[in-house]
Formats: C-alpha cells, sequence, structure tokens
C-alpha cells in the first residue's frame, strides 16, 4: 500500500520519494489478516519504492501499520538504481501465514505498483494473489 504516492502523502506529508528499490531473497505475500508482508525466500524478489521519511512520518507510519503489533520494521539491504545498495526498513508481518486479501486491498497495491512502474512479471505475481490458493494436504 505504501507504492502509492497519494496515499503516502496522506499517510506521511513529508515524505518524499528517492527511486524503486528490490529485496533480494524475499518474497511478497498476503497474510491470513488479509495484508502484504515479505518473507525470505531463495531466488526470489520483492519490488517496491524507497520513501525518505522524517521522524514524524515515520512515527505515523508505524501508527497506521499497527506497529510493533501487526508489523514490525526491520532493516534490510535494498538494491536501487541510483544509489546501489542502500540500508532501510520494512515492515513486516508479525504473522506470515499465508491467507486471501481483504476486499479491494489488492486492487490498491496493484495500483501502486503500475503507479510505480514495477516489472510486469512482478505485477502479475502480486495480481495472482487473487485467486485462490491451493495448500498441501
Amino acid at each position: 500500500m505504501n507504492l502509492c504516492g497519494a496515499v503516502m502523502r496522506q499517510r506521511c506529508p513529508s515524505a518524499s520519494f528517492v527511486c524503486n528499490a528490490r529485496l533480494i531473497e524475499h518474497r511478497f505475500i498476503i497474510t491470513t489478516r488479509g495484508v502484504s508482508s515479505i518473507v525470505p525466500a531463495l531466488g526470489s524478489v520483492v519490488h517496491g519504492a524507497l520513501w525518505k521519511l522524517t521522524c514524524a512520518d515515520e512515527q505515523a507510519l508505524d501508527a497506521f501499520e499497527g506497529a510493533p503489533i501487526f508489523y514490525r520494521q526491520r532493516r534490510v539491504t535494498v538494491e536501487t538504481p541510483i544509489a546501489g545498495c542502500v540500508v532501510a526498513f520494512a515492515y513486516v508481518a508479525t504473522n506470515s501465514q499465508i491467507g486471501r486479501p481483504r476486499p479491494g486491498y489488492l486492487d490498491a497495491v496493484l495500483a501502486g505498483a503500475i503507479e510505480r512502474e514495477l516489472p510486469n512479471n512482478y505485477i502479475g505475481e502480486i495480481a495472482s494473489w487473487s485467486a485462490p490458493r491451493m495448500s498441501a494436504a
């Protein structure tokens, strides 16, 4: 959800978009709460947005995300096209069990991914979460 400029302007008025970024060896998931998170996954990549935040923005985003109850900030090293590798933080759900997206949630995530011009195959990966998931018996 934090890909979308309008959403970030509402949540964090002083935030500024820096560039797109990639988190290697992780993948995008939807949790049983119906929201997104990331989990370690060899050979996978999560694409996202790197934002510059003030302390007030970070506090507002923590409150919106329900940190530390629903999400925790985790330091990660992301790859960027303009600054190389950068240490940033990502919100990681405290519950990483696989679930289904809340109604309308995935549409908002996809809108942000399209706005940021993330790779088409990654947008397709996100969109695939709208289909029912099969579980192993």
